[in-house]
C-alpha cells in the first residue's frame, strides 16, 4: 500500500497514513471512545491545488460525527455496528 503525504499543509510528514487508513481511523475512535469533539487545523489553500487535503479534512469531520452519532444510536438498543469493518469493504 502507498503511503500519501497530504499537499495542503505548510508541515508534511512523509510516510504517513493514506486517506483511507485514516478515515477508518478517526471512525474507529469516535465511535469506541467518548469523544465529545474535534477540530481540523492548517490546511494551507496555497498549497492544496486540487483541494485534496481540504476535501479530506472535511470527510473527517463527516466520519467523526457519523461515528458519534452511530455510538449514540447504539447505546440505544437495535443492531449494532462492527467498528473493525473497513471504509468501503465489499464495494
Amino acid at each position: 500500500m502507498e503511503k500519501v503525504t497530504r499537499p495542503g499543509t505548510g508541515t508534511p510528514e512523509p510516510g504517513g497514513l493514506t486517506a483511507r487508513q485514516l478515515l477508518d481511523s478517526v471512525r474507529r475512535i469516535c465511535y469506541e471512545l467518548p469523544v465529545a469533539g474535534m477540530e481540523v487545523v492548517e490546511v494551507a489553500p496555497p498549497y492544496d491545488h486540487a483541494d485534496i487535503t481540504a476535501y479530506l479534512g472535511n470527510r473527517v469531520i463527516l466520519e467523526a460525527l457519523s461515528a458519534m452519532a452511530r455510538r449514540r444510536k447504539d447505546e440505544q438498543g437495535g443492531p449494532r455496528w462492527d467498528p473493525r469493518q473497513p471504509l468501503l469493504d465489499g464495494r
